[in-house]
């Protein structure tokens, strides 16, 4: 009788540890760079890509052991070059972003996060879209260790944008950041 009273406390010593390291709410920031590239042009129009920053803040909440759900609010920072014949027409968006990811947890302290992102444009240079665009984020992050989280994520660009020289541009972004989780 004994024996059982120990075990059963033992086993739930050992799952109560388990509940504790488990992170169920997680809320940092993060800033880092991103890589717009438009595609899907109209023959004759080339494009050159460019760099810009984003911004924001990040919360995490953990539905089972290995799956959480994540939603951010960033600001970003985008641009891009169209080019057709001499013409050049330098494209800017600054916008605030918000994704629902699903995170899987995989090994070394990694996760796969997927799902989409909506993105409001706050100002446009060269872009007569003011509505917004829909991307499909695909990303891994790697959180190793003292709250550090290092995110690199592709989004695929699901509306278009529309600019003077090109109506339909689907734009694409690669975005790597550095995030602090409190």
């Amino acid at each position: 009788m004994n024996m059982r009273i120990l075990a059963t406390v033992f086993i739930l010593g050992l799952s109560a540890l388990g509940l504790q390291a488990q992170s169920l709410f997680e809320f940092g920031v993060k800033a880092g760079v991103n890589h717009a590239f438009p595609n899907s042009l109209s023959a004759g129009i080339e494009s050159e890509d460019n760099f810009g920053w984003q911004a924001g803040a990040f919360v995490q909440f953990g539905l089972f052991d290995m799956l959480a759900l994540a939603t951010e609010l960033t600001i970003d920072q985008r641009s891009f070059t169209l080019i057709q014949g001499e013409q050049r027409l330098d494209v800017n968006t600054t916008s605030l972003n918000i994704p629902v990811l699903l995170r899987i947890g995989l090994p070394l302290k990694l996760m796969l996060e997927v799902g989409p992102q909506y993105t409001h444009f706050l100002s446009t240079d060269n872009s007569t879209s003011t509505d917004g665009q829909g991307f499909a984020a695909l990303g891994l992050i790697w959180k190793p260790a003292f709250g550090l989280q290092f995110d690199l994520r592709f989004l695929r660009g699901l509306s278009s944008i529309s600019t003077p020289m090109d109506g339909d541009v689907n734009v694409n972004v690669t975005q790597f950041s550095v995030g602090y989780q409190f």
